[in-house]
């Protein structure tokens, strides 16, 4: 009998950690890891050209939400083009972007460039690119007249290396791994737990 082997990833390690296992009774190819959270993707393909698990319309859209929030003090508002999605699970990424690389990345950027994007002003464009993951995420600012806040457009997205563009970088140092990205929301639930009136008497 023909046997027929798949590998096991591990996830939020980097790609050369993870741990292949046989399985005898596999019968494709399918290369995931999960987290088991089921509101943001944590997969990633272990080898290119196995099955990707894409990212959905949904859990971009909780994306987005998250990065609203990081970026309303500044009075920023991030959307997402409708090619956004179609080059995020583009195969020519290699390894699949995640939601929780692009949540960390606009965490970061959000951190070192909050003030310098602002100040930018309408029509500037600019690059988010994450140096240890290779993502990058071109943008431009526009002014929404109904709110007179500044849009934050990320028009495309992509892995890659040493990405060239005419347009000013701004470069981050994403999280390492998930265990430094949990325990950063762990900080942030704590904080606003703590600001928040005890009623028990």
């Amino acid at each position: 009998m023909k046997k027929t082997f798949k590998e096991y990833s591990y996830p939020y390690l980097p790609i050369d950690s993870f741990k292949p296992e046989s399985d005898l009774n596999a019968s494709t190819l399918n290369a995931y890891g999960s987290s088991g959270a089921s509101y943001f993707d944590t997969y990633k393909p272990m080898v290119t050209g196995q099955k990707r698990k894409l990212v959905s319309k949904s859990q971009l859209d909780q994306v987005e939400k998250y990065a609203d929030k990081i970026f309303r003090s500044l009075k920023i508002d991030i959307e997402f083009s409708k090619h956004f999605l179609e080059r995020l699970n583009d195969a020519r990424n290699k390894e699949q972007i995640t939601t929780n690389e692009l949540l960390s990345l606009f965490k970061k950027s959000r951190q070192k460039y909050g003030t310098k994007i602002k100040d930018m002003g309408a029509k500037a464009q600019a690059v988010i690119a994450d140096m240890n993951s290779d993502v990058n995420i071109p943008f431009v600012l526009t002014i929404d007249k109904k709110n007179n806040e500044l849009d934050l457009i990320a028009k495309t997205v992509m892995r890659k290396k040493d990405f060239k563009t005419s347009n000013p970088v701004l470069r981050v140092e994403n999280f390492k791994n998930f265990q430094e990205f949990n325990e950063l929301l762990d900080t942030v639930h704590k904080l606003d737990k703590a600001k928040k009136p005890n009623n028990s008497r």
